[in-house]
């Protein structure tokens, strides 16, 4: 089940720090197993690029732990590139985390002759449905 997925998450900005890192739009509250095990996915870059560089991957939450992975090198991506971590299939969807009301992401199949949707994305009015 585990390399059935793949976590598609597009790179939102480069912050260059004593690291560089690739700011992305999926992180630990979509693939959980890099945070909490210390679990290492490959990445694939979905666009061509310039020379290759070495990146850490860090989601959009603000916690020191969310970070997909480390040390990956990567052709130098413009903002709106798209990255695949494969091997997701068995942990992304049945530990997704709404965690600071973050919604799931969008979940699908590729039948073979096509594309079904198994899971929308949650809208973000979801989160206050409860709150008065």
């Amino acid at each position: 089940m585990a390399e059935a997925g793949v976590l598609v998450a597009r790179i939102w900005g480069i912050k260059e720090t004593r690291r560089r890192y690739l700011l992305l739009d999926a992180g630990m509250t979509s693939l959980l197993r890099p945070a909490l095990y210390g679990a290492r996915h490959p990445v694939l870059p979905l666009y061509e690029g310039g020379e290759e560089e070495v990146y850490d991957l860090a989601g959009p939450a603000c916690e020191s732990g969310d970070v997909l992975a480390r040390e990956v090198r990567l052709p130098r991506p413009r903002e709106g590139d798209a990255l695949a971590i494969p091997e997701a299939g068995a942990y992304g969807s049945s530990m997704a985390l709404t965690y600071l009301d973050t919604p799931r992401p969008l979940e699908l199949l590729w039948t073979g002759e096509g594309w079904e949707v198994l899971r929308r994305r949650e809208p973000l009015e979801r989160f206050f449905e409860g709150e008065s």
